[in-house]
Formats: structure tokens, C-alpha cells, sequence
């Protein structure tokens, strides 16, 4: 048996230094002055290890995932009201990076990357890009605390009109996969219908630019004025108005709806031509009718359909008792709003001959579900604006004008984009949209379960009247919050944080309890990487030159050594001597990534000997 000592040649520790250097306290090479003869048949083990482990924070994706939550805070107890399914939100996930590297990093450097990632995965358009992340240090400003997060909203209105073109919203295959030109145009705030369409061809156009504000922010669009014709006297013809959510794939019949939406349910709202799918929608149809419609739960189907809402039946609708749909034509109606508060969706028009406003449907929590729109989902956040003009012989060119928009200007917003639009976008392209049809198939989306659902509006600063929840441990309330793991991360003292450190107004704070951990709990390995050892990475499913796992040192910071208790010893497969002149050392993570964390000096022993005679 005989010992080699390895060591790297100490200089000063520095990263800069080690990422150009090949005596890495985390990867070096000692050369011989002369070769090292290895008998045949031998087997290496490790003997010791000397490291000096850094401290800094040491993640990845899968290990340190964790989850945030805009919405009814609900009852631990896991039985008292509100429980997950009493509400329209569902937890957030947060992955700190989108590779399978293992990160490490300087607590500076990624409290940048907590504020980023934090912002990319709340989707709701009023806290997108509103929170902050800080180190929490002492008074003194010199001794590191933790972490100081800030969520905050936008509570104030801009009149954001749409200056990019509208997109095709009906199907993708066909004639509808042509240009949208074909289809309408768009200019100077005014959507118009293609007089080229026949009859029947559905003219429907979504705009993605700004999702709409859900705090009080409204959607007012010219039916009769002097850029709109839709319901002018003369030129008449359906269309509909509304707000929905973007969908990035077509359903298994070629129409652009979410894959769990039905069109087969659909009720008759009395027009001729088809309607693309909107989440709210006010329109007039083929005989005058003023039509209220949304997208709704239905049971029997299992699935969402497009569903009258009956708002004659409402207590605050100016049409309450009309014994069903208003006729246009008893009114001179030239606008119509859309107003989100909150979850709330209230829709209005505009009676020109009273000149004012006459409220079609809000939410009033008396009425029956089916009279007014379903609360704002989680699915819904993001919600953009939705034209369909339809044609006759005296209209073949219908236009509609935005009067008023209250969009919000998102940097980088792009609902085509993982992490850049609303939350049904996102879940979509990555697969999990069975998430949000969880959320949407629950009792406040069904109008035909009599269970009420008190919508929750907005609060005193404008903003919305949600509750932020970090859920840092996997919880069986908060579900789910699959392999959450980032309490000790983060330095919070509960797996559920849903009480904050300070509130006002809108701005609400989350510090640290405790002192984050800065010590590696990542598995260390020691890799002799130029020898024949057979060993097997199930992990990454490769061969690989690891000698041995550094059990002892996960939760170790500073310089740390390490020694078997029972050496592992490990066939070279030389069937000849081996005459070596070098050794190639490395300490790596069980994905055979190099640690850097490790600095300074490292000293790695090996044992070497024949292989003992059966």
C-alpha cells in the first residue's frame, strides 16, 4: 500500500485568479519530476481530504424551489374557511434558476436574482415588476441579516391605447392563417373589418400590448361616433367587445381556446357568425339584442363555455327586470366599459339620449351567480382587449374605436413568452395548464352551484385586496407547493410565511427571522480523473471518475477535512503497471460540476495498492 499527498498550489484564493489557473482549489494538476508506477491489478480509495470551503449561497432549480401567493390567505388549520379551494389563486412557482447548474453565489449578487425571479412568476399585471429584493444588514449596515422583500402594486390609472396591431383570434389553420390584413386593420385607435370578408368569415382581433389594470382600470370603446359605426343608425351590425386572457396553442379542433374549453357548450347568444373566445364580453347581436357573456365553468361538460349572463335578473343593472335581453334600439347607446376592480368585472353603456352611463351587470353579493360575471381568476389576470365585427348589406366594414384604455406598460411584457405574460400563459407553454383548469373548474366558477363567492375588490391605496403568502416548505394547505425548500434559503423561521413584517397601504414587507444560510448543503465529491476506476453516475446516467462522497462536509464551512471511517476501494482495471506523471484532482457536485466554492488550499490523499488475491 502506498499514500500520494495532492495538493493545489496555494496563492491567494482569489475566484478571478482560480477561473485562469490549473492549480484550482476546486480542480488542479500536480505534475511529477518522475513517473509513479501503479502496479497491475491495483485499486485507489480515498484516504483523506483537507478543503476550505467558502461561504456563499449555494442553490439550484430543483433543490431550493419555493412559491408565492396572491390571494385569500387561507387557514392553516387545513379545515377552516378559506381553504385553497374557497379561492381563485394558486400558488406560484418560484425556481431560482432555469439551468441544472448548481449556482453559488455571493449573498449581493443573489439577492438580484431572488428580485428577478420573484418578478418574473407573479403574472398578476399590478405587482409584474413591482417588487424588490435588498440585503438586510444591522445597524451598523456591516453584518449581513438576510433577505428584505417588498411587494407593491400599481394603484394609479394611465390611458394606455394599444399602438401595435391587433392579432388574429378566431383560428390559425385555414384562411385564417393568412395575414391579418385580410382580416381587418387597425389605426389611430380604430379596429375595422376587411369589406373583402364574405358574410360569414369571422373577423376577431385580440391586442397583447398592455394587459389591463385590475385596479379600477377600465376599457371604454366607441360603438356610434364619428370612427365608429357598429350601432350608428344605418349601418348597424353585430359585433361584441370584451377582455380575455391570450392563448398561445389552438384546442384539439383547430380554435383558439384553452385545450379544456368546450365550443359544443356554447349558448345561443343569437348571432350569425361564430364568436372567438373571450373571457368578458358585452355585445349587440344579429336582432338588436344587447348580449352579456363570459366564460364559465360548466359541470355536465366538464369544461368552460362561453355563457350568457343574465343581467336582467341583477338588482343593480340598470335592466333589472327587463324579463330578458335589452333591445338596443329603445336607447341611443354609443359606448361601452368594462371596469375591473379586484376580481370584480362590472360592464356598462353609454345611453347618448340620457347621456349617461347605464350599468348592464356588477357584482352584487345577493344576486344570483349566473346575473353577473364570475370573479376574476388567477387564469384571467392578465387580460387584454377583444373585437369581432360581424357583416351585412349595410355594413361590411364595421369599425370600433377605443375612447379610453387603461392598460399597463410592462417592460419585456410578451404573453408568447415563458414567464413574460399572465399565468394561464406560462402554465400553457410549459405544459401545466391542468393547473389553472384546477383553479377554473372550482364552485365560484360554476353559476349554476348556488355556493356564493364574495369577490374581493380593491383596497384603500388602490391596489388590489390580496394577501402575499411566501410558502418556503411544502405545505398540504398551500397546495401545491411541491418540494419547496427554501426556508433556511431565505432565513425565515416558518415553512408558511404569511404574515408580513410591515404593511402600508399596498407595499408590503417580508425580512429574514434569522441569518440566512451561507453553508454549502450540496454533497461534495472527490474525482480522480485520470485512472481507470469503473464508477457508475446514475445521476447524470454516465460513467464517472468519482472516487468518493465528502459525507461529512454539506452543512461545513471554512476549512473542514474529511476522513473515511471504511475505505472504499476501487479496481484501476490495469492489467498492466501504469506509469503516471501527474495527478488530476477535482472536487465536484453530484451533476459533475465543479465546486468552486472551495478555495484557498486542498489537499486530497489517495491510498494506492494491489488488489488482494480472492
Amino acid at each position: 500500500m502506498s499514500l500520494v499527498i495532492c495538493s493545489n498550489n496555494f496563492k491567494d484564493g482569489s475566484v478571478a485568479r482560480q477561473d485562469n489557473s490549473i492549480e484550482n482549489a476546486f480542480s488542479f494538476r500536480n505534475g511529477l519530476s518522475s513517473t509513479y508506477k501503479i502496479p497491475a491489478n491495483s485499486q485507489v480509495a480515498l484516504q483523506s481530504a483537507k478543503l476550505n470551503i467558502n461561504g456563499k449561497v449555494v442553490y439550484s432549480r430543483n433543490v431550493n424551489p419555493f412559491y408565492q401567493y396572491f390571494g385569500k390567505k387561507l387557514n392553516l388549520d387545513g379545515e377552516t374557511d378559506p381553504q385553497i379551494e374557497d379561492t381563485t389563486s394558486h400558488p406560484l412557482l418560484v425556481q431560482l434558476t432555469d439551468t441544472n447548474q448548481i449556482e453559488e453565489k455571493s449573498p449581493n449578487d443573489f439577492v438580484n436574482i431572488l428580485e428577478q425571479r420573484l418578478n418574473d412568476t407573479i403574472y398578476h399585471p399590478n405587482l409584474k415588476n413591482k417588487i424588490t429584493a435588498s440585503i438586510l444588514n444591522n445597524a451598523s449596515d456591516l453584518d449581513f441579516k438576510g433577505y428584505k422583500i417588498v411587494y407593491d402594486q400599481v394603484n394609479t390609472v394611465t390611458d394606455n391605447k394599444p399602438t401595435t396591431d391587433f392579432k388574429q383570434w378566431y383560428r390559425k389553420d385555414g384562411i385564417y392563417a393568412g395575414a391579418t390584413s385580410d382580416f381587418f386593420s387597425y389605426s389611430a385607435n380604430v379596429f375595422q373589418r376587411n369589406a373583402s370578408l364574405d358574410t360569414y368569415d369571422v373577423c376577431a382581433g385580440i391586442n397583447t400590448q398592455f394587459p389591463l389594470n385590475l385596479g379600477s382600470g377600465d376599457m371604454e370603446i366607441n360603438i356610434s361616433s364619428a370612427n365608429a359605426n357598429v350601432n350608428a343608425s344605418g349601418t348597424e351590425v353585430e359585433f361584441a367587445v370584451g377582455l380575455s386572457r391570450f392563448v398561445n396553442n389552438e384546442s384539439w379542433d383547430g380554435y383558439i381556446n384553452p385545450t379544456y374549453f368546450s365550443s359544443d357548450a356554447d349558448e345561443d347568444l343569437g348571432y350569425l357568425n361564430e364568436l372567438p373566445f373571450m373571457d368578458f364580453a358585452v355585445g349587440i347581436n344579429f336582432t338588436g339584442e344587447i348580449v352579456c357573456f363570459q366564460t364559465a365553468w360548466e359541470s355536465n361538460v366538464e369544461a368552460l363555455r362561453l355563457e350568457e349572463v343574465q343581467y336582467w335578473n341583477a338588482t343593480n343593472s340598470s335592466f333589472s327586470g327587463n324579463g330578458g335581453r335589452k333591445n338596443s334600439t329603445e336607447g341611443q347607446y354609443t359606448k361601452i366599459k368594462f371596469e375591473a376592480e379586484g376580481e370584480r368585472m362590472k360592464a356598462e353603456i353609454y345611453n347618448a339620449s340620457t347621456s349617461a352611463w347605464e350599468t348592464i351587470t356588477s357584482y352584487q353579493a345577493a344576486d344570483p351567480k349566473d346575473a353577473m360575471f364570475t370573479p376574476i381568476n388567477q387564469a384571467q389576470w392578465c387580460l387584454h382587449p377583444v373585437f369581432t365585427i360581424g357583416s351585412n348589406e349595410n355594413n361590411a366594414s364595421g369599425k370600433l374605436e377605443f375612447h379610453e384604455y387603461h392598460g399597463i406598460d410592462i417592460t419585456g411584457y410578451d404573453p408568447t413568452k415563458k414567464n413574460k405574460g399572465g399565468w394561464f400563459e406560462t402554465m400553457e407553454l410549459v405544459g401545466k395548464d391542468d393547473w389553472c383548469e384546477n383553479v377554473e373548474s372550482r364552485l365560484f366558477n360554476q353559476t349554476d352551484v348556488t355556493t356564493a363567492y364574495a369577490q374581493r375588490n380593491t383596497n384603500a391605496s388602490g391596489g388590489i385586496d390580496f394577501d402575499h403568502v411566501l410558502i418556503l416548505q411544502q405545505s398540504d394547505v398551500y397546495d401545491p407547493s411541491t418540494r419547496a425548500n427554501a426556508r433556511d434559503l431565505l432565513g425565515f423561521n416558518r415553512d408558511v410565511v404569511d404574515t408580513s413584517t410591515e404593511s402600508v397601504g399596498s407595499q408590503v414587507t417580508f425580512e429574514s427571522g434569522k441569518i440566512p444560510s451561507l453553508i454549502n448543503n450540496m454533497s461534495l465529491f472527490v474525482r480522480l480523473n485520470n485512472l481507470g476506476q469503473n464508477v457508475m453516475n446514475a445521476f447524470t446516467g454516465n460513467k464517472s471518475k468519482i472516487i468518493s462522497h465528502l459525507t461529512k462536509l454539506e452543512t461545513e464551512v471554512g476549512i473542514v477535512s474529511y476522513e473515511p471511517n471504511n475505505y472504499v476501494w476501487l479496481d484501476l482495471d490495469n492489467p498492466s503497471d501504469i506509469n503516471l506523471t501527474d495527478f488530476d484532482i477535482s472536487v465536484n457536485y453530484i451533476n459533475e460540476q465543479y465546486a468552486t466554492t472551495v478555495t484557498g488550499d486542498s489537499i486530497i490523499c489517495l491510498y494506492f495498492r494491489e488488489k488482494p488475491k480472492m
